[in-house]
């Protein structure tokens, strides 16, 4: 994928590592992720990509939640 300034959906959707669509509104409803309109296509700037991805890797993750997947509790 080539660097540009803004990205589509899908494409932003992709950059943060193939997320689903509803994962996708729900970041940008909870104002997350910023976006802006180009008529009526939806587009992400690179910078709130990198915006978004900053702050998740700030945060650590939840106390008693595991962040490996398949993991069901055997020795």
């Amino acid at each position: 994928m080539n660097v540009r300034a803004a990205y589509s959906v899908p494409e932003t959707r992709e950059l943060l590592g193939g997320i689903s669509q509803a994962t996708f509104y729900q970041i940008v409803g909870s104002g997350e992720l910023k976006t802006f309109l180009i008529g009526t296509r939806r587009m992400t700037s690179l910078a709130a990509i990198d915006a978004y991805i900053q702050s998740r890797e700030s945060k650590p993750a939840p106390l008693g939640k595991s962040t490996r997947r398949g993991s069901r509790g055997k020795p």
